[in-house]
């Protein structure tokens, strides 16, 4: 698909999924210990975002894309704690 067949305002609907997901991450504040699997905990809020914004396929995009950097930072960090401690 190409600039022109998207609809107006994708790349800020990317961002604004994006932001929509950042803003989710927040919520596990209130217990910081599940920080420490954020990798897993995301799904429980970012599965039904997904469900909610099926229709906006910009904003299933940004939220897709900021799990996925935040699931492989998780991941990095967590090997680097288990390589460390070797």
């Amino acid at each position: 698909m190409t600039n022109e067949q998207k609809p107006a305002g994708h790349v800020r609907n990317i961002w604004k999924g994006i932001g929509l997901t950042v803003i989710m991450h927040l919520l596990p504040a209130a217990a910081p210990m599940l920080y420490v699997l954020i990798g897993v905990v995301q799904l429980v809020y970012i599965i039904p975002a997904l469900i909610i914004c099926r229709k906006n396929t910009g904003m299933v995009q940004g939220i897709l894309i900021a799990a996925g950097v935040t699931f492989l930072l998780n991941v990095a960090c967590f090997g680097f704690v288990m390589v460390s401690f070797k």
